[in-house]
């Protein structure tokens, strides 16, 4: 039996990442390989076991809950984890066992590159976000609010503060950057990388890596509701997802506060105590299991998703459409042209709180084009992504080929 080794920082569900990484080795079972599971964190999960998958935990805390002099060494490498994924290696690799990696940054560090550098060949990355190539993980400044075209760690990268907390932090992003590429450099390795959107892999070459080392394979998708949600008898607008500022939670809530509509908020992140004692009028729920979700989002009219940086993917958008939501993105968003061209909601500029609110009055006034959207939304169900299933499958190609390929 073919063995599969799913690396990320987490073993419990907590950011998109960690979710998909969990899903990859539920569906390498379903596919009959053999799976370890290693995470940077420490912990258990009942139904990885319960599924037979054998659990390896580094056993370390998230970067941001550790001393920053410890912090900001353990994530330029952490010597910890290499000896963890190292000792499985040498221990239990053979030509029959592939590698998928998910998230890194957040607990395991660069190190992980330097122990999967000898078995590159049979190594898949998972591109989540752009922090493989991008030192701030997001092709975006976040001081001047502008989509990067820079080279990453060309001088003009280096010189740029984009970094959402400081330059310092910027700089030792970088130097992050450069750790990893010289454990395992991208454009040479004969890793397979998988974008989670097509329209990453521009930036992906830009980045020096060529277009046959990628393949595209959109996130799995499960709607929120089985029975299609009726938004044109509701009248809540709603967001679900991180409440910080780069996903510009502040943005819907002054849109719906200008256009008199309700906005419930589901989620959890840095600015949910003040923004909820700022805005008593709008309704934070704190982060729901997906029945929760369910049940709360039978009211909702529309879903938005405004994030101010160019989202790779926005699952939340998916998830709400499939069960006949609306949805309402900005331009920037990779899936912007999947919303438009299906007519499934709008694109507006979500950083334009005046014309965020017209949009958000004009379909809270028309029941009859919010039913149409979500007649068509909730029939494109499995059109626009896969299930769970399809990405299994889709996985599981991807694996037999890098193992094949030895």
């Amino acid at each position: 039996m073919n063995k599969l080794v799913v690396i990320d920082d987490f073993i419990s569900a907590g950011g998109g990442a960690t979710q998909l990484a969990l899903q990859s080795a539920k569906q390498g079972r379903i596919n009959r390989f053999r799976v370890t599971y290693i995470s940077g964190d420490s912990g258990s999960n009942a139904d990885l076991e319960a599924l037979g998958v054998e659990i390896v935990t580094v056993g370390g805390a998230p970067l941001l809950d550790r001393p920053a002099a410890q912090a900001a060494l353990n994530g330029l490498f952490d010597n910890n984890a290499r000896s963890v994924l190292q000792n499985w290696i040498r221990n239990n690799d053979d030509s029959d066992t592939v590698y998928h990696l998910h998230g890194w940054a957040q607990t395991l560090s660069p190190s992980v590159f330097s122990a999967l550098n000898p078995v590159a060949s049979r190594v898949i990355l998972h591109a989540h976000d752009y922090f493989l190539v991008c030192p701030n993980g997001a092709y975006y400044n976040y001081r001047d609010s502008t989509v990067c075209d820079r080279a990453p760690l060309s001088m003009s990268c280096l010189s740029t503060n984009c970094d959402k907390r400081s330059h310092a932090q910027k700089l030792w992003r970088c130097g992050r950057q450069i750790v990893q590429r010289s454990l395992f450099n991208l454009s040479q390795m004969g890793s397979k990388i998988i974008l989670i959107h097509e329209r990453m892999l521009p930036i992906f070459e830009k980045a020096g890596i060529s277009e046959a080392r990628c393949c595209s394979i959109r996130n799995p998708v499960t709607p929120f509701c089985e029975k299609r949600v009726e938004a044109e008898q509701n009248s809540n607008i709603f967001y679900v997802g991180r409440v910080q500022e780069e996903k510009g939670i502040e943005d819907v809530i002054s849109a719906t506060a200008l256009a008199g509509l309700r906005l419930v908020v589901i989620g959890d992140g840095p600015l949910r105590k003040s923004l909820a004692q700022k805005h008593p009028d709008v309704a934070f729920l704190g982060w729901m299991t997906r029945e929760e979700i369910a049940l709360q989002i039978r009211t909702a009219r529309l879903l938005v998703m405004p994030s101010r940086y160019p989202e790779p993917f926005g699952m939340v958008c998916l998830e709400a459409s499939a069960s006949g939501i609306p949805v309402v993105a900005p331009p920037s968003a990779l899936l912007a042209s999947d919303i438009a061209n299906s007519e499934v909601g709008y694109l507006c500029d979500t950083r334009d709180h005046a014309r965020l609110a017209d949009t958000l009055s004009t379909a809270a006034g028309d029941d009859a084009l919010i039913r149409e959207m979500s007649l068509k939304a909730y029939s494109l169900s499995g059109v626009l992504a896969p299930s769970p299933a399809e990405w299994g499958k889709r996985l599981a190609e991807i694996y037999d080929s890098a193992l094949h390929a030895k």
